[in-house]
């Protein structure tokens, strides 16, 4: 793992230097900036927790979702179509060293987008008095959610973008994969119980990230996001 550092900083650079980690960057804060106050709002009339404020909603989800596409999606397939994974690969790297750089490097890369989002709440409450109060465990929470979820969908578009050779096909296959992981215990009706109904509960994204916002520490999604991250990475 010696060229580690470098191959890590090479992607690192490669995202900061692009515009469109910006552009993703401000339409996720400003859709997930959007999405609270609305949500802010209507606590006025309506008994909500902060968690429920922040990471209650659909549209940021599907939104961070789009942006974990957008972070993956070039990652191997544009090497590959330019011809620059024929000139690393011919490098003295290994692959454990390639995919885990450029993996790390798109974590650290959602970390930067999201990490903001955390602010809201505070922000609500130094210009409104009747905002909720800031609970720094259910904070702990929403983040830890947000960086499993990111940490296993990340893999996920790592793995499509490896099987891909343009950007466009990697989006297309990648993200509604990913939502339709995210979202798949809406699919329990379907089913009608029985176990295919516990392992879509269990699958369930939303259920998750809503016990770790209020503060629920569950193993068990911890073991799935981690354990599931490490397969995409082997694949």
């Amino acid at each position: 793992m010696r060229h580690f550092p470098a191959l890590f900083a090479r992607q690192v650079r490669g995202y900061l230097y692009s515009p469109g980690f910006y552009v993703a960057m401000a339409v996720f804060l400003a859709v997930a900036g959007l999405n609270f106050w609305r949500l802010l709002a209507q606590s006025m009339q309506e008994d909500m927790s902060l968690a429920g404020m922040l990471f209650g909603s659909g549209y940021f989800w599907i939104v961070f979702l789009a942006v974990i596409s957008a972070l993956t999606m070039p990652l191997l397939a544009e090497e590959k179509r330019s011809g620059a994974i024929e000139t690393l690969l011919s490098a003295p790297v290994t692959d454990v060293e390639v995919v885990l750089s450029k993996y790390f490097a798109t974590l650290a890369a959602l970390a930067v987008i999201c990490t903001p989002v955390l602010l809201y709440p505070r922000l609500a409450s130094m210009f409104a008095a009747e905002a909720a109060p800031v609970d720094p465990v259910q904070m702990c929470g929403g983040w830890l959610a947000m960086m499993l979820c990111g940490a296993f969908f990340a893999a996920l578009g790592l793995a499509v973008s490896a099987l891909t050779r343009s950007q466009a096909s990697a989006a297309v296959i990648g993200y509604p994969l990913m939502c339709l992981l995210f979202f798949c215990d809406y699919f329990e009706n379907a089913v009608r119980g029985g176990a295919a109904a516990a392992v879509l509960d269990y699958l369930s994204s939303v259920r998750h990230v809503l016990d770790l916002a209020h503060g629920v520490l569950d193993t068990r999604p911890v073991f799935l996001y981690v354990s599931g991250a490490a397969f995409l990475l082997y694949l």
